[in-house]
């Protein structure tokens, strides 16, 4: 591949990603009846703009001129926040969250981290999306639902990174890897909870689609979670 044409690639593929978030933000003012700070072509430009800025600051050796643009997208973010809170007393900084992420994912793009940048796009077009789904999620989360998805990212996140990935006997009798074994015990409990919310999010549906998403990585791990 030439570097003209990677090039293109890299500033193509932040241009794209701003226009799909910037498209989200778009959607969300046309179905709440007002008006946003940015929409697709301002955030599409800041990512371009985020690119930009990193490949000017890369070529002449002056990262000055990524951190101005970094900053100037804060103030412009800023000033658009006081101006929505003085004129409609509302506190929320989602479109203006919106907007650095966009110049960052922006500034992914040009290091080639396109990978990266791409999965990001859509994880925060999905986050912007699903705010529905998620307020009325929270609205019916009880505190005992609570301690359970704290139950199991402590089983998942704390007592799973220290156990030994080792066989606790010699061979023959190394299959008892309490790593493994606690591993099977995480990604049960986490069809359980996942089948749940999504049970909560969308209804009976979102059994099935928890099971069909679990049991393309086990079977097995799926048939116990439900089972139980």
């Amino acid at each position: 591949m030439s570097p003209e044409l990677d090039l293109f690639i890299r500033f193509a593929t932040a241009t794209a990603i701003g226009f799909l978030i910037g498209l989200q933000r778009e959607i969300a003012k046309v179905s709440k009846s007002r008006s946003i700070l940015a929409g697709e072509r301002t955030t599409a430009l800041l990512s371009l703009g985020g690119a930009l800025s990193a490949m000017l600051a890369d070529i002449y050796s002056a990262p000055a001129i990524l951190i101005a643009f970094m900053v100037l997208a804060a103030a412009f973010a800023l000033i658009g926040y006081f101006g929505e809170s003085w004129q409609r007393d509302h506190i929320g900084i989602t479109s203006e969250i919106a907007i650095l992420i966009s110049m960052m994912i922006g500034v992914l793009c040009y290091q080639a981290e396109l990978g990266l940048a791409v999965a990001l796009g859509i994880a925060a077009t999905v986050i912007l999306s699903i705010k529905v789904e998620t307020d009325r999620f929270v609205k019916a989360l009880t505190r005992t639902e609570l301690y359970a998805a704290l139950q199991l990212a402590v089983i998942s996140a704390i007592v799973l990174p220290v156990l030994p990935d080792r066989g606790l006997a010699p061979p023959p009798f190394d299959v008892l890897n309490p790593f493994n074994i606690w591993l099977m015990v995480v990604f049960i409990s986490g069809i359980n909870f996942v089948g749940y919310v999504f049970a909560r999010l969308v209804g009976q549906q979102g059994i099935e689609i928890s099971g069909f998403v679990g049991g393309l990585v086990s079977s097995t791990a799926v048939t116990l979670g439900f089972s139980e």
